[in-house]
């Protein structure tokens, strides 16, 4: 239902008695989004060691079956602010093919693992990555409220 539906379901004689500046506040309130903002200044990147299997590496690796072996695992902190909820839409309009990452008390966790790549191709990845779940945020936010009507 948009703004313009709910106050037309409103009875008339409460709309005539309310505080207007109110009546305002609580109604667009029914429609507020606390879309997710990334707090890029507050990213960190934590390196440690973890075993992966060998049926994990790629043939060019010469690794043995059944065995694991200790490769470098890169994990991107990025911390931020409104409703992780709307992390779960993608937009209508266009693919979204993001990395995946956790969700951990407002934080999103990107983990990498270095087989076939360098630190550095890692990094570009995430930047990547983030840029598009931060694009599709935006678009989540604007078809949002194109269907509240708020644009209207």
């Amino acid at each position: 239902m948009n703004i313009a539906q709910e106050i037309s379901r409103e009875p008339k004689q409460q709309i005539i008695n309310v505080n207007e500046a109110q009546y305002i506040e609580h109604v667009l309130s029914k429609a507020r989004l606390l879309v997710p903002e990334v707090l890029e200044a507050e990213i960190q990147a934590e390196s440690c060691e973890v075993e992966i299997p060998a049926e994990q590496h790629s043939a060019s690796w010469g690794v043995t079956p059944g065995r694991s072996y200790l490769r470098q695992k890169i994990t991107y902190e990025v911390p931020f602010t409104g409703d992780p909820d709307l992390f779960r839409f993608a937009p209508s309009s266009r693919s979204f093919s993001a990395r995946r990452a956790r969700i951990e008390q407002n934080r999103l966790l990107f983990e990498f693992v270095v087989l076939d790549t360098t630190p550095e191709r890692i990094k570009e990845e995430f930047r990547s990555s983030l840029s598009e779940i931060k694009a599709a945020l935006q678009t989540v936010l604007v078809q949002t409220v194109e269907r509240l009507g708020i644009l209207r």
